[in-house]
Formats: C-alpha cells, structure tokens, sequence
C-alpha cells in the first residue's frame, strides 16, 4: 500500500500503522484492563522514515492532534467526528481542512492497545527494574510497561525490511490527561481552505476517470493499465507533453465537450481551461486512490476489453456486497466476482 508522505497526510496516517499484538490473558489481561478505562493520552511520537517528532494528545474515540516539532511547527488535527483533517501553521491565518474518510475503529494508538487482547503474544516477556517488555507482532513490535500502574510508557514498532525496515517510536506517556476539546477545532479568525483530495473516493469518480480514458482513447484495456500509478497515466494521456498549454486546452475542449457534466465539470468551468485541467487532475488522484482499494479488495479483469463494452474492467467489495465497473460506465451489484471470458 501506498502512503503519502505530505504533513497533512502524515497526520492522517502515522498512528493508524501501530497493530499490536497481545499476550496471553494472564500476563497482560490489568494492562487491558487499565486501557480500556483510559480516554485520553499524551505521548511523544518518533519516525525515522519518514524522519520526523511530534507531540500527540489523542482523546478517543474521535480525536488526535499532532504538533510536529520541525521548522514551521505545523499542527494537525483528525476529528473523526467530522471526517476532516484540519492542518495549519501557528503563525499563519490560513487553516487546511481536508475531507478524509470515516476512521475505522481504533485509528488512534489509545484506541489500538485497547484491542490488543485475543491475540497471542510473540516471543518472552522480560522483567527490567519496574517495567515489563513485551515482544509483539512476530517480533516487529514491544510494549514497555510500568510494573506499578499497569500502563504502557513505550512502544516500538519496526516496519519489516521488505517495507523498508523504518521505525515508530512512541514515548513518554501521559495518561488520562486533561483534555480541552477546543485543541481539536478549527482556530477562529483563520481563512479556511476546504480540499476533498483526500475525502473517500465515490462511484462517479471512478466512472468519471475512465470516461476521460474513453474519451481519449478507444483502443482495448491493457493487461497493465490498472496498476500503481495509473492515475498518471491517465494523465498522461490527456495532457501530451509535446504540445503546449494553449494546444492542450484546445485538444481536452474537443475530447471531452459532449461529456463535461459526465466528468463533474459545469458549464462555466468548461470555458476555462485551468478548472477543466485542475478537475482532470482531481479525478486521476481519485483513480489512483481507486486502484488501491480495488486492489485490496477486488481486482482487474478487463484486459483486451474495449471501451462501451457491456462487459466487467474491474470490481470490489462494499458494505453491500460485490461491486462492478463495466466498459460502457454502469456500476452494478454481483453476487459473484466476475471473470474473463
């Protein structure tokens, strides 16, 4: 899985990678108990890839703040309340708030030590002075826990080396802190800039990106047009880098014309060539977030499908069962995932 490395999205992802595994029931069974009566925390995090600290105060189940200690000290805020990420400067008038998906239970590390009961521990538990170490996650993790109070004081998680071998660190806890939740709202007398790139991908967009592909193109699907960065080549092919601006927006005009409200654009927006660019930009971000879900949870089987086909290019699972892009753009319930034929 691909992960962006931008303050913004770091904010949205470094604690949702921590997965800790627990030990048996009797070892560990007070240090779940005393989580699982905890509701907030503070801790220092440390990442050396990507290299960076910060301070988090998370209060669950809804809330993380990160406040990054390197130069320009930017904050930010997931509010799992509101499904935003809220990113800003102390110094500056301007506040980000991206759109970003509903968190799945226990996107906080609070909220992941909690669930750690049930699974079985790896390796020995070892005894230093007053703490207690627990290797974890087939060795890639360990829990450091004070003997007195049961809580949990360090955590280490090393990524395999196959994943590039980085390390998370997260020290010097401070349970059940005090808690204002206005840290976590969006500061008054600030000029907010509102983005949906990071929002959940929806249905349209992901029809509206292959529209722009049909528009472009009618040659058959190849066996690798679904793969990891296809929303550059998407890109690519609407955009020809041999030609100029000028050339460009009059070669997207003529392709996309009949099909601008297919692909979000208004009326206005189509007499302006940087929002017509700006809106194919948006949708080839939104099919690479696409293929990262399908890849996960579906797959391509449209190779040597042509466009308009009433026949599946790829597929995945939703809450309400198996979904299904065809050639010809409908999206459609499957009791099975489809094949090749």
């Amino acid at each position: 899985m691909r992960i962006a490395v931008p303050s913004a999205a770091v904010a949205a992802t470094v604690l949702i990678a921590v997965s800790l595994f627990s030990p048996t029931r009797s070892a560990y069974a007070q240090v779940i108990a005393k989580l699982k009566q905890a509701t907030s925390a503070k801790f220092t995090i440390e990442s050396t890839q990507p290299k960076f600290t910060g301070v988090a105060i998370v209060k669950s189940p809804n809330w993380m703040r990160i406040d990054f200690q390197f130069p320009g000290q930017a904050v930010n805020v997931t509010n799992n309340q509101t499904h935003e990420l809220i990113s800003y400067e102390p110094n500056s008038d301007r506040v980000k708030v991206d759109s970003i998906p509903a968190a799945s239970p226990g996107f906080d590390i609070l909220q992941r030590l909690q669930q750690v009961d049930g699974v079985h521990l790896d390796g020995q538990m070892n005894t230093i002075a007053d703490t207690e170490i627990y290797s974890v996650f087939e060795g890639h993790g360990k829990v450091w826990v004070d003997k007195n109070t049961k809580l949990p004081t360090r955590v280490e998680l090393t990524a395999p080396t196959e994943l590039g071998g980085g390390q998370m660190i997260y020290r010097d806890f401070e349970w059940d802190v005090a808690v204002d939740d206005s840290i976590f709202q969006i500061p008054e007398g600030r000029s907010i800039v509102r983005s949906t790139l990071l929002a959940e991908p929806t249905e349209a967009e992901l029809a509206a990106a292959f529209r722009i592909r049909q528009a472009f193109s009618q040659e058959p699907y190849p066996e690798d047009f679904f793969r990891d960065e296809v929303g550059l080549k998407l890109g690519q092919l609407a955009y020809d880098l041999s030609k100029n601006r000028a050339e460009n927006a009059i070669l997207q005009s003529k392709q996309l014309r009949d099909h601008f409200a297919e692909i979000g654009v208004s009326v206005t927006e189509s007499q302006d060539s940087t929002a017509v660019q700006q809106r194919i930009d948006y949708l080839c971000m939104k099919l690479d977030q696409w293929e990262n879900r399908i890849t996960r949870t579906g797959g391509w089987v449209g190779t040597g499908i042509r466009p308009g086909e009433s026949k599946p290019l790829c597929w995945w699972r939703s809450a309400t069962g198996i979904r299904v892009l065809d050639a010809d753009l409908t999206i459609r319930e499957s009791n099975d995932p489809p094949t090749t034929k």
